[in-house]
């Protein structure tokens, strides 16, 4: 009997030992698993604001619109005037068959000179020479002035001004950002098929990337 109970007695402090050591040890991994998966988090947060710091700063395009140093005259008396006006009608013509001749052409023109990567093999300093580039100032002054009659399209219109002025003074950005107006606006008024609608422009678009456009004008 004695044998039995002394057998028993050490079977119990083999079992609640065996027991203790393993409510220890999930205890330490689980400790290990919590602070593994903060600086999983923590680097996951981390990675997140590089990638957005780096995000902005492709968009910025490297230009800081607020000094200004590096720009011509005529671009810095632009962008202090440049505003917005305020419009009911998101699109109304003047001459529809001409606006939409004019945005076809333009957005063709801005395909073969910043599309599908072209942009990187444009001498930007020599743009504002060639008589397409010129054209093109022409046609968004007429579309502007004489194409569209009151409506939101003369906010997308302004937009394109402005990255036009900012674009030849060698701002590769701009002229992206003036791609994305013509190609989006030949999209919606004149139906062309395209790959993608990249929702910059005010009288079709999504007011974040408007804003996204007005702040890089801004700087």
């Amino acid at each position: 009997m004695k044998v039995f109970l002394i057998t028993l007695l050490c079977l119990s402090i083999i079992v609640v030992t065996g027991t203790g050591v393993y409510f220890y040890l999930t205890n330490q991994r689980i400790e290990a698993s919590k602070q593994g998966g903060g600086e999983e988090a923590a680097n996951q947060i981390n990675n997140e604001e590089k990638a957005s710091k780096t995000a902005n700063s492709s968009e910025k395009g490297g230009r800081n619109i607020a000094e200004a140093k590096n720009l011509s005259k005529e671009a810095k008396d632009f962008l202090v005037t440049f505003q917005y006006g305020d419009y009911d009608t998101d699109v109304a013509y003047k001459d529809e068959a001409k606006v939409k001749e004019i945005i076809r052409k333009q957005h063709n023109y801005l395909n073969d000179l910043a599309g599908w990567g072209h942009l990187d093999s444009v001498d930007l300093h020599t743009l504002a020479e060639s008589p397409e580039w010129q054209q093109l100032k022409e046609d968004i002054s007429y579309l502007k002035k004489d194409g569209f009659s009151d409506s939101e399209v003369l906010n997308d219109l302004s937009n394109a001004e402005a990255f036009f002025v900012i674009g030849q003074e060698g701002d590769s950005m701009s002229i992206r950002y003036l791609h994305r107006i013509f190609h989006d606006l030949d999209a919606e008024i004149n139906g062309t098929e395209v790959d993608k609608i990249w929702g910059v422009t005010r009288s079709f678009g999504d007011e974040r990337k408007n804003e996204v456009l007005f702040n890089y004008i801004n700087g």
